[in-house]
């Protein structure tokens, strides 16, 4: 293995690539640490932090794996940190802790810092295997970070993306499969503005869809077309009544979604999208409002839908 391959995949190893990468042939571009400004758009990577994981019994023979990416693009600075332990008598296999790909900025809660974007297919997380990379891949007209992982049943490579002063992290997910793919879904948590159980505080979650409302304790199911969008609020926690962090939004490209369903607990909010077998790319656009108000949050992505969804289902 050369020192190239090495710094490519941080787990220790090296396949045939059988997705098309870009950041294949942009890795001279190294660590990029300038802030944006203007009609430019960074993103910066950590290096891997490792700690043995000494403190949990039930894991006293694994090693904590963590790296952070920084985005700034425009009024809202992103983050992306992956999380798994390994073993190193399992070196095949990553064992995630609450998830593996996190958002800790700009909010800890909302789009969960702990995990909250994993990919399933025929029911499999992918986040099981090995991370084989975390690269920024570019920046300047667009700042771009692929993660890819070489699971059983698929090879899979999330790309996040901004682009100079967006408000939204673009998301794109490609599949390509070594098996039948049965199923294929996306899910995704979020804690609306604030932890209310781990505080001790009851909120009131809502989810807004096209569709309609979705209440907190209840559980629907839309075709793609009647939750392209949501915007996931409390209605209790909203800064425009002094408390809470603000709200989260999410918008898809419905095009592959058989159904999405939206389950908003008094605690987590998960939502899942249920793509058809065929599908082999997935793209999400996704918000965080910290610091404003539930209405501002709703006419933000209520004035902004129509021309984000045509980017996603457009964009190069």
């Amino acid at each position: 293995m050369t020192a190239w391959q090495r710094a490519c995949c941080p787990a220790g190893r090296y396949h045939g690539v059988r997705l098309t990468l870009v950041w294949l042939a942009v890795l001279v571009l190294g660590h990029v640490t300038t802030h944006a400004a203007g009609d430019t758009a960074t993103v910066s990577l950590s290096p891997l932090k490792t700690r043995p994981l000494t403190s949990r019994p039930d894991r006293k023979n694994q090693t904590l794996h963590e790296r952070l990416a920084g985005f700034s693009f425009g009024p809202v600075d992103y983050a992306i940190a992956y999380k798994a332990a390994y073993d190193p008598n399992q070196p095949e296999r990553a064992f995630p802790l609450e998830g593996t790909i996190g958002m800790p900025r700009p909010a800890s809660c909302n789009w969960y810092h702990g995990g909250f974007l994993f990919v399933l297919v025929n029911g499999q997380d992918i986040g099981t295997a090995p991370l084989s990379s975390m690269v920024a891949a570019e920046s300047g007209k667009r700042a771009i970070l692929d993660l890819v992982w070489y699971h059983a049943a698929a090879d899979v490579r999330v790309r996040f993306a901004g682009l100079p002063e967006q408000d939204y992290l673009i998301c794109e997910i490609a599949i390509d499969p070594k098996t039948e793919v049965k199923t294929l879904a996306v899910k995704l948590r979020c804690y609306p503005s604030f932890f209310t159980s781990w505080r001790k505080r009851v909120g009131a979650r809502r989810i807004q869809t096209p569709g309609g409302i979705v209440m907190e304790g209840e559980r629907k199911t839309f075709p793609g077309e009647e939750s392209w969008w949501a915007v996931f609020y409390d209605d209790v926690f909203d800064p425009g009544r002094g408390e809470g962090e603000g709200p989260c939004a999410l918008l898809v490209d419905p095009a592959p979604m058989r159904e999405i369903r939206h389950t908003p607990t008094g605690y987590p909010v998960e939502t899942v999208l249920s793509c058809t077998p065929d599908t082999r790319r997935v793209r999400l656009a996704l918000w965080d409002f910290r610091g404003k108000d539930n209405a501002t949050a709703l006419a933000r992505i209520r004035s902004a839908a129509d021309t984000v969804r045509e980017q996603l289902e457009t964009i190069d």
